[in-house]
C-alpha cells in the first residue's frame, strides 16, 4: 500500500513538474509566433507601401516630364513660325511646315514616353498636322472629324500660355470609332498663341 501510494505521488509530481515546465514554454511560443506574424505582416505592409509610393512618384514624374515636353514643343522656334503661318502673320511656306514636322519627328524619336501621336489643331477644330509615335507624318483627310467638341481642345483654348491640360483616361478612336482591342489613352494639350491670341492647339496622345 505504501509503495503504491509513493508510486502515485511520484506520478503526480512528475505530471505537475511537466505542466510547470511546458505551460510557460507554450505561452512563450504562442506569443513568439504572434509577435513574428505581426512583424511579418508589418514588414509586408511597409514594403507594399514603399512600392506604391515609388510607383506614384514615378507616375508623377512622368506627368511632369510630359507637361514640360509640351511646353518645350509649343515654344520651340519651328512651332512659333508655324503658329505665325496659322494666324496669318506669315506667308504659308512648305519649308516652315517641313521644319515643324522635323521638330516633332526628332522629338518623338528621342522621347522615352509612349506617344501615340502629336497633332496641331486650328482654332476652328480642324486638324492641320499629325505625326505618329514613330515620327512619321500622317496625311490628314479633308473630311476628318472636327475636334471642336473635344474636352482636350476646348479646355486648352481657355488656358494661358505655358499651361497644359491633362484629360481623364479615354479609349483610342479611329475616325470616331473605338479602336479594338481597346487602348487607354491620355490627352495632353496646350494652346499655341500668336501675340496674346490663341490660334491653335497642340495635342499629344499617350498610351
Amino acid at each position: 500500500m505504501v509503495t503504491d501510494f509513493i508510486h502515485r505521488l511520484q506520478v503526480k509530481l512528475i505530471f505537475a513538474i511537466t505542466l510547470v515546465l511546458l505551460i510557460p514554454t507554450g505561452i512563450i511560443s504562442f506569443y513568439s509566433l504572434r509577435t513574428a506574424a505581426s512583424t511579418l505582416i508589418q514588414k509586408i505592409s511597409t514594403e507594399e507601401l514603399s512600392a506604391s509610393l515609388a510607383e506614384a512618384n514615378s507616375i508623377e514624374k512622368q506627368l511632369i516630364d510630359i507637361k514640360e515636353d509640351l511646353i518645350f514643343l509649343s515654344q520651340a522656334p519651328p512651332t512659333r513660325r508655324y503658329t505665325a503661318v496659322i494666324s496669318g502673320q506669315a506667308d504659308p511656306n512648305l519649308t516652315i511646315r517641313d521644319a515643324q514636322i522635323a521638330l516633332f519627328k526628332t522629338f518623338l524619336n528621342r522621347s522615352t514616353n509612349q506617344y501615340k501621336d502629336i497633332r496641331i489643331i486650328d482654332i476652328g477644330g480642324q486638324e492641320l498636322l499629325r505625326i505618329d509615335g514613330t515620327g512619321q507624318p500622317i496625311e490628314v483627310a479633308s473630311n476628318a472629324d472636327n475636334q471642336a467638341g473635344e474636352a482636350y481642345f476646348n479646355q486648352a483654348i481657355g488656358l494661358p500660355s505655358n499651361q497644359v491640360y491633362i484629360s481623364d483616361f479615354d479609349l483610342s478612336r479611329i475616325n470616331g470609332k473605338l479602336e479594338e482591342p481597346y487602348v487607354p489613352i491620355l490627352y495632353y494639350s496646350i494652346p499655341l498663341q500668336s501675340g496674346d491670341e490663341t490660334v491653335a492647339v497642340l495635342v499629344a496622345r499617350l498610351f
